[in-house]
């Protein structure tokens, strides 16, 4: 009576054998499940950023300028979070974010408080944008 379900040779092998499969499994949605976040994380920092660009009021910059901070934190808790197979993608964001969140702090938003406008939008539409491209690739990003 080889394999036959409910036969005391083959049928609690395959019940087993899932549940093997699934606690195996389990690790790897957890690090999936940590990139994604750390995707969206980034996705939500690079809009808040737009979104100053596309305000026009001192109080509006201030107000998108915490949220720029928050988002940024949040994709920083992220990336520093991924651990495993995922470690070497926050390696590879980090060399590209650093160089990132200096332009934006050094010329796109000193640009922004000085009604540059058109100057913030070439910064990030320009470098800024091949960056985000960037760290989403070294991410895995979809």
């Amino acid at each position: 009576m080889r394999g036959r379900p409910g036969s005391a040779r083959g049928g609690p092998i395959l019940p087993a054998l899932l549940l093997v499969v699934s606690l195996l499994a389990q690790p790897q949605a957890g690090l999936a499940a940590q990139t994604e976040d750390a995707c969206a994380a980034l996705v939500a920092a690079r809009m808040k950023l737009l979104e100053m660009i596309d305000s026009r009021g001192r109080g509006d910059l201030d107000a998108l300028k915490r949220e720029v901070y928050a988002s940024s934190a949040r994709l920083e808790g992220e990336v520093g979070a991924l651990r495993g197979d995922d470690a070497a993608r926050a390696i590879a964001f980090r060399r590209i974010w650093e160089p990132f969140k200096r332009t934006r702090e050094q010329e796109i938003l000193p640009a922004l408080y000085r009604g540059q406008y058109a100057r913030a939008r070439a910064i990030a539409y320009g470098v800024q944008a091949e960056r985000y491209e960037q760290m989403r690739a070294a991410l895995g990003c979809r």
